[in-house]
């Protein structure tokens, strides 16, 4: 098996700015989407299985994945996430789940994500986040945190229309002002808020989190139990106290109206409408780092 290293010297501060490694090819990224580019090229002309780190946060992450994806060489890659940018969401995940594990891939319009993809107040905190996590001393989750004390003080709600085929293939649709939505298929995101606590990445399911809008209060009231992963139960209900404006379902698709902007594993975009997104099962493999092969 080939080894791949793709280090994003930008990640993190500089963090990702890694000298040497074992053994294997290295590229090193010079630009947003450099990595995406060099790994379909590399995939689409060699033949083989790769071994293939990714040096960067999730946003370096998503990049290799849609490369990977672009390139139709999921079957004979396993990837591993180096958690050297600010929030390493999905190498947390990867790690607590361990060995070679199958991995779904969200697919989006005409891109790919392999952790989440949110949108309203959630995207808000991305952006502050970005902003905050340049400044000295500050890392990923103290960085989250500040973006959700920054946006709370903005609190903008979004008129939303979401339609969702569940996993048992019913279709609901949703319509309303809402205050954030997600559709992860992992667990963890904004530098280890666990927002989709019986999130599997290989069960071939997105779980989509909706919340209506709430006052500031509320927010309050119910912004530790999110972070913590107990706005669900361990059977996936919603708690009592949020019954009333949180949404939970297994999907296998959705599509979002009404969307001006939203998140991506980290990467903020600017979108005219609709996001429509579905889950690939078992796209690829990934593997902690320290996984032997």
């Amino acid at each position: 098996m080939k080894k791949l290293h793709i280090i994003n010297p930008a990640a993190g501060k500089g963090a990702g700015n890694i000298e040497q490694v074992a053994d294997g090819e290295v590229y090193v990224t010079s630009a947003p989407g450099d990595a995406a580019e060099y790994v379909k090229k590399l995939l689409s002309e060699e033949d083989g299985e790769y071994r293939i780190y990714a040096y960067g946060g999730d946003g370096t992450l998503k990049e290799v994945v849609t490369g990977i994806m672009r390139a139709g060489a999921g079957s004979r890659v396993v990837l591993s996430p180096v958690p050297t940018g600010s929030g390493n969401d999905f190498a947390r995940i990867t790690e607590e789940t361990g060995g070679i594990s199958p991995c779904d891939v969200i697919k989006y319009n005409d891109s790919y994500a392999i952790n989440e993809i949110n949108t309203g107040f959630d995207t808000g905190v991305v952006v502050r986040t970005n902003s905050i996590k340049r400044w000295p001393l500050v890392g990923g989750t103290l960085a989250y945190i500040l973006g959700v004390v920054g946006e709370l003080a903005a609190k903008r709600a979004t008129d939303l229309r979401l339609t969702a085929v569940t996993a048992d293939g019913r279709v609901e649709t949703f319509e309303g002002r809402y205050l954030l939505c997600l559709f992860s298929n992992g667990v963890y995101y904004g530098g280890g808020f666990k927002a989709a606590p019986t999130a599997r990445i290989d069960d071939g399911e997105l779980d989509l989190i909706l919340a209506d809008d709430m006052s500031r209060r509320r927010f309050i009231g119910l912004v530790g139990k999110y972070r913590a992963g107990e706005h669900l139960t361990a059977g996936g209900a919603v708690i009592p106290e949020a019954e009333d404006i949180l949404i939970y379902r297994r999907c296998r698709a959705l599509r979002l109206e009404g969307v001006t902007r939203f998140s991506a594993d980290g990467e903020v975009m600017e979108n005219s409408g609709v996001i429509e997104a579905s889950v690939i099962p078992s796209a690829l493999r990934v593997a902690p780092v320290g996984t032997i092969i």
